[in-house]
């Protein structure tokens, strides 16, 4: 009887062994296929510069339930006031896959990674960094986005070529002039109406009331 029953748990342990296994596997096939929630932002997301100056931005990612691998990168600005300089990749993103290009056209770009697939970017940080200088002030804040997808792109594992980014955030670049002044814009003239004539009374109008009055005497 003891050996029956100690037969039968064998049994139910051997039964139970690939029922864990398998749902162990489906519930890391759900985590792995999480929806696209990942997010960049540039920070600061505002700033003040003087003409000349150069300064750094942060792209910052958040990847909610995402692991993602690779992150492609293109930064737009208006070459007008700004000038990229540099981009290089931040610490949560060790990998450089694809080399910076800057375009002085008004944009940079450089591909970041995970070191490797069993080591996913999760979480917040910095995934690269910009440099820039401020060239010419401006009369109102200048932009600093993303572009959209696919030349920002996110993969993550387990969502094969789908982008995870759902989110793109933006900084607002105020320029001043080389010593610190705000530009300047003047005002449009508004231009001085002219003054309608003053009418006075004709000569011949008095000439015939003088008239009038010598004939009634």
């Amino acid at each position: 009887m003891k050996k029956l029953f100690l037969y039968f748990s064998i049994g139910i342990i051997i039964l139970a062994i690939p029922i864990t296994v398998f749902v162990a596997g489906k519930n890391s096939e759900v985590r792995k296929r999480a929806a696209p929630a990942s997010t960049l932002s540039l920070i600061p997301a505002s700033l003040t510069r003087k003409a000349g100056e150069t300064f750094s931005l942060e792209v910052k990612i958040d990847t909610a339930s995402n692991q993602v691998g690779i992150i492609q990168l293109r930064i737009l600005y208006d070459p007008a006031y700004l000038e990229a300089q540099d981009i290089t990749n931040g610490p949560l993103a060790p990998s450089i896959r694809v080399s910076k290009k800057i375009d002085p056209t008004g944009n940079i770009s450089i591909t970041v990674g995970a070191k490797d697939n069993t080591n996913p970017i999760t979480g917040t940080g910095t995934v690269a960094v910009l440099t820039m200088k401020a060239v010419a002030a401006s009369a109102s804040p200048v932009t600093v986005k993303f572009a959209s997808a696919p030349d920002t792109f996110g993969n993550a594992i387990g969502e094969g070529n789908h982008d995870v980014i759902i989110g793109r955030t933006a900084a607002s670049i105020t320029i001043l002039n080389a010593d610190g002044t705000a530009i300047t814009i003047n005002p449009t003239e508004t231009p001085t109406p002219a003054l309608s004539p003053t009418l006075t009374p004709t000569e011949e109008a008095t000439d015939s009331g003088t008239q009038a009055s010598s004939s009634a005497l």
